[in-house]
């Protein structure tokens, strides 16, 4: 069947005339060939997202071990699990004092939003154990990194997920800058969590940790 004319006189082909770009000739093709396009571009992206989607959800990832012996005790989380996020604070006081805050396990349900219970298995100290409540569930951890005033890091599973949690405190402008970093892999994983959650559960902890240190600063 013969293709309409275009408004220079030219008839529609099956391909780019010689010379003619794609942009320019798919922009004067009929509407039938243009609507055809745009459905198999809606497809193939439709595609792209259900493997994405699928990719996360059934992400397994690196065992815990793994996590905790080549990720967290080598500075990094796991950067290709489901669920990552970070947030950063500026906290007016010295490193020393929040560092006071985060190293004493036992007094997080004082704290940090939504832990009710935290139990330390002794010492801040490298694969030492602990246990906590996190929003109603139970977390089993250890400690990877324990460097006073610079960085305390730990590895744990909750409901079938793999994490890993960094802090990280360093002086800045009279002050510390605290980083917090976390990621969250297994399987199902990415339909049980998400970035953005992770990343709101991470901003309340940093704000509250913010809170608690500088209150404690001003009353001595």
């Amino acid at each position: 069947m013969p293709y309409p004319y275009g408004r220079d006189g030219d008839r529609f082909s099956d391909s780019p005339a010689a010379g003619a770009t794609l942009e320019t000739w798919s922009s004067r093709a009929p509407f039938a060939w243009r609507r055809h396009h745009e459905q198999h571009e809606e497809i193939h992206q439709m595609t792209v997202q259900q493997s994405s989607f699928l990719g996360r959800a059934l992400y397994v990832g690196p065992s815990l071990r793994t996590l905790h012996e080549q990720y967290a005790k080598h500075g990094t989380v796991d950067a290709g699990a489901p669920v990552l996020a970070s947030c950063e604070v500026t906290v007016r006081a010295p490193s020393s004092e929040v560092w006071e805050l985060l190293a004493d396990i036992a007094r997080w349900p004082s704290w940090v939003p939504g832990v009710r219970e935290a139990r330390p298995g002794g010492e801040p100290a490298p694969d030492v154990p602990f246990r906590w409540v996190l929003n109603g569930m139970r977390v089993k951890s250890t400690l990877a990194v324990v460097q006073p005033g610079s960085e305390l890091s730990w590895t744990g599973t909750l409901a079938g997920t793999r994490g890993v949690h960094r802090f990280l405190l360093e002086p800045a402008h009279g002050g510390t800058l605290v980083r917090s970093e976390e990621s969250i892999g297994g399987p199902l994983a990415g339909l049980l969590y998400s970035s953005d959650k992770l990343r709101a559960v991470l901003a309340d902890w940093t704000a509250a940790l913010k809170s608690q240190a500088e209150k404690a600063g001003s009353t001595r």
